[in-house]
C-alpha cells in the first residue's frame, strides 16, 4: 500500500474559456471540480495504474467532507486528520493554450493539529510500504514537519519519495535521516544550490551532502525530459514530444508512477520510463492528476533511458 501526504489540499476548479479578459464578464465553457493538491494528484495517478492507496494529510469544512466522497470515488481510502480551517479553493483558468492561478493560502494549523497527525499514523492498522509527501506546507506548521516525517517512516524502514521545495525541502535534508527518493525540477534545485548550473556539472554536484546520501534522484527538465541517478549510476531520459492539454499535475504523476515502480520493485530502466511515462500521460488530459492507461504502453515505448556520463 502506498500512503500518499498532502499537508495543504486543495478543491482544485478548473475553468476553460474561449478567451479570457480582464475587467470583464468571462463565460466559462467547461468546469472541472476535483480533491486537489500535490499529494492527492499523486494517489489518484497511483491508483489509477492499479496501486492500493491511502491519502493523508489535513481536511476540514464542508469542502473537506466533499473531497473524502471524490476520493473514495476514486478508489483512494482517506484517511485524515480534521481540522476547524475550511479547505482552500485553487482556480485555474485555460484559455488558448495559457494558464491563470489563483491560489488561495489555506488554513492555519496549530501544534494541536500537527499532533493529531502524527497520532492518526502511529495508529494506522495496516503499515504502508512507501510514502510520499508533497507540495507546500500550510501555515502554523513547523517548517520542519517534513523531517519530521521522513524520521518517522525511517524508524519503521519504510522508504519515503519525497517532492518539495524551499525551505521545507533544506530543513528536510538537513537531517542524518533522508527520503529514499526525491524528485525536484531544475528551479527547484537551483533554489536550493542558490545559483544556475550546468547540466554536466550536476554528476560533480550531487555527490556532496545530503544528495550524496539519497539513493535515487529525479530531476524534472520538463519537454526535454529528465535526469537520474540510482544508486551511483546516471541516466539521462528522453521522452516523446506531444502537445499538451494541460501539462499542470505532471510532476506529481511522475512522482505516481516513481512510487508505483519502487513499490513493485521494478527494475532501473523500467521504473524510471514508468514514472516519465506517467508524466506525459498527464499533459494529454484536461484534469489534473488524471492519466489515460490505454494509452500508456504507446508513450512507454517512445520513452528512451540510457546511461549517462
Amino acid at each position: 500500500m502506498i500512503l500518499t501526504i498532502t499537508p495543504n489540499p486543495s478543491l482544485d476548479i478548473s475553468y476553460v474559456l474561449e478567451d479570457f479578459v480582464l475587467d470583464d464578464i468571462n463565460r466559462v465553457r467547461k468546469v472541472g471540480k476535483t480533491a486537489g493538491g500535490k499529494g492527492l494528484n499523486v494517489a489518484r495517478v497511483a491508483r489509477l495504474l492499479g496501486a492500493e492507496v491511502v491519502a493523508t494529510g489535513f481536511l476540514g469544512g464542508r469542502l473537506g467532507e466533499w473531497m473524502v466522497e471524490d476520493l473514495e470515488r476514486s478508489g483512494i481510502k482517506p484517511l485524515f486528520a480534521k481540522t476547524d480551517g475550511e479547505v482552500r479553493n485553487c482556480i485555474s483558468i485555460l484559455h488558448r493554450g495559457k494558464q491563470t492561478e489563483i491560489l488561495e493560502e489555506g488554513p492555519c494549523l496549530s501544534r494541536k493539529d500537527e499532533e493529531a497527525f502524527f497520532d492518526l499514523l502511529e495508529g494506522m492498522e495496516e503499515k504502508p510500504s512507501l510514502v510520499t509527501i508533497s507540495g507546500s506546507l500550510p501555515a502554523g506548521l513547523d517548517i520542519d514537519f517534513y523531517a519530521k516525517i521522513v524520521h518517522f517512516f525511517n524508524e519503521k524502514e519504510i522508504r519515503v519519495v519525497a517532492d518539495t521545495s524551499g525551505t521545507a525541502f533544506a530543513e528536510m535534508v538537513k537531517s542524518d535521516l533522508l527520503p529514499y527518493a526525491i524528485k525536484p525540477n531544475q528551479k527547484e534545485l537551483e533554489g536550493f544550490l542558490g545559483r544556475k548550473y550546468d547540466l554536466e556539472e550536476l554528476p560533480d554536484l550531487m555527490e556532496k551532502p545530503p544528495f550524496c546520501k539519497i539513493p535515487i534522484l529525479l530531476l524534472s527538465l520538463g519537454e526535454r525530459g529528465a535526469l537520474a541517478r540510482r544508486e551511483g549510476r546516471w541516466y539521462r531520459i528522453t521522452i516523446p514530444t506531444v502537445v499538451p492539454v494541460n501539462p499542470v499535475g505532471s510532476g506529481d504523476a511522475t512522482v505516481a508512477g516513481l512510487a508505483y515502480s519502487l513499490e513493485r520493485n521494478l527494475e532501473t530502466e523500467e521504473g524510471f520510463k514508468t514514472a516519465m511515462a506517467c508524466g506525459v500521460l498527464n499533459a494529454l488530459e484536461q484534469a489534473t492528476g488524471m492519466i489515460d492507461k490505454t494509452k500508456f504502453d504507446d508513450i512507454y515505448r517512445k520513452i528512451v533511458v540510457k546511461e549517462w556520463r
